[in-house]
């Protein structure tokens, strides 16, 4: 059996559950716990000057089509965290989110579906933004003024023809903003300036995948997408680094692409970044934390404590222990 709910059906159960607090200056949020038939769902909502943040966690007993009608234009940074979202608009035909993908959308109105599928787990995260937030940077990206256009004529449009895999650097930043554990009073700024770093990384990744194919090198944007997954896998995985041949196979290319990949996205060599991320965490413990320099060693890779002291030096200038002190 398959539910159907309206946006208007789950707002009135939100306002009817949910509560406003004020947390600073211009800013405030809703937070709202409550089941739908076939459904138990967790929504946040926070409100700024530019944009505001959603944040929603839905866990399913039956399939369900959720369908909403809008004629409010929405500009979107739409993350989908967990499992894939299948979804239809008007005039667009049915589409799909992938899990741990993203893209920016703009649709002048909405009318249209989502269907959540029996027995799984959804998370999302998204900003909605007001135009101005992205005017500001007119002029600086052909992709965003690409974008921009279309908003400025009433077209859909989407940052990148197709969904981009989210990468770690964009679930830091989503972790920091959904962890927010400095003063009140900064939280707004804070918030601000996570939001457009969360923008700038999407930009660059649609940037990278848009203009690759136009160069000579024979990068596809399934290629990119997979020196971004070797990327990820490096960050993930600083206690068992691996050969650059092994690395490409885990994600599914060659050693040449990758190669070539890392020297045209991110001006490096694959080891050189391997390197520079390693040491850069082995920073961040030794200031943020009080585990020893053999402790350090081994969690980003180094079975030689003399070896990493050496590496390290190289690096900074200075041992571990000359930093820390």
């Amino acid at each position: 059996m398959k539910f159907t709910l309206t946006t208007q059906n789950v707002l009135e159960l939100a306002a009817e559950k949910g509560l406003w607090t004020e947390q600073d200056a211009g800013q405030a949020a809703r937070q709202s716990s409550f089941q739908l038939p076939g459904m138990e769902v967790l929504y946040r909502e926070s409100l700024f000057d530019k944009f505001n943040i959603l944040q929603g966690q839905y866990e399913t007993a039956t399939d369900l089509e959720w369908t909403d009608k809008s004629d409010i234009a929405s500009i979107e940074m739409q993350f989908n965290m967990e499992a894939a979202i299948p979804f239809g608009l008007k005039g667009q035909g049915e589409l799909l989110a992938p899990a741990l993908h993203h893209n920016v959308l703009y649709y002048p109105e909405c009318e249209g579906y989502v269907q959540f599928g029996s027995g799984k787990r959804y998370r999302t995260f998204d900003v909605h933004l007001s135009p101005l937030f992205l005017q500001q940077w007119y002029g600086h990206s052909r992709s965003l003024d690409a974008f921009l256009e279309k908003v400025r004529c009433g077209i859909p449009a989407r940052l990148y023809h197709r969904y981009m895999p989210v990468t770690a650097a964009m679930q830091a930043v989503i972790y920091e903003i959904e962890h927010f554990s400095y003063a009140d009073a900064i939280r707004k700024v804070f918030t601000e300036a996570k939001v457009m770093e969360l923008f700038a990384l999407q930009l660059d990744l649609a940037e990278c995948m848009s203009h690759i194919g136009q160069q000579a090198s024979g990068l596809k944007p399934r290629d990119i997408e997979l020196i971004h997954e070797a990327k990820e896998y490096i960050r993930n995985n600083l206690d068992a680094p691996c050969s650059i041949i092994t690395l490409a196979h885990k994600v599914g290319t060659n050693d040449f692409k990758l190669k070539k990949g890392f020297r045209e996205l991110f001006g490096t060599t694959v080891f050189g970044y391997m390197q520079q991320v390693r040491m850069e965490e082995a920073k961040r413990i030794l200031l943020h934390t009080d585990r020893s320099v053999g402790d350090i060693a081994e969690i980003v890779g180094y079975s030689n404590i003399s070896n990493f002291t050496n590496a390290f030096k190289k690096h900074f200038g200075c041992s571990p222990r000359e930093l820390r002190a």
